[in-house]
Formats: structure tokens, C-alpha cells, sequence
């Protein structure tokens, strides 16, 4: 994940989808990192990051830590 947020820097577009729709599960460390890239996509001009696919348990933990306030979804 690292490698990726380090890529992220070099993204300029209006808007990035992550495609969790393969996700099972996702730990807090998982969620801290998803809040890292998505800082790094703002501050890097892009307007949203949404998260495509999330469902079940994936779902259920950003609606627990108010994080479905935090990114857009598909």
C-alpha cells in the first residue's frame, strides 16, 4: 500500500475509484491507509476519491467509524 499512496502523487484527475468490490475485509490498519490515500489524492488537486463496490463487512466498518461520511461510493 505504500508503493501505491507513493504513486498517488503523480495522479492529477477530477476524480479516483478504488474497486473494493473484491474486498472481504478490511482492518483498521486497511481503513488508515485508505484515509492516507485519500489525503494524498486531495492534496494533489483531484476533487474525489470514491470507493466502488464496497458491500457487506467492508461496508458495514466505514458506516461504524463514520467513514461513509468521509468517502463517496458507488
Amino acid at each position: 500500500m505504500e508503493g501505491l499512496i507513493g504513486d498517488l502523487r503523480s495522479i492529477r484527475a477530477s476524480r479516483v475509484i478504488f474497486d473494493l468490490s473484491k474486498v472481504a475485509r478490511v482492518d483498521s490498519v486497511g481503513l488508515g491507509m485508505l484515509h492516507l490515500a485519500k489525503d494524498e489524492i486531495l492534496g494533489n488537486g483531484s476533487t474525489r476519491l470514491t470507493l466502488r463496490g464496497a458491500s457487506g463487512n467492508v461496508r458495514r466498518l466505514f458506516e461504524l467509524t463514520d467513514g461513509d461520511s468521509s468517502f463517496d461510493f458507488e
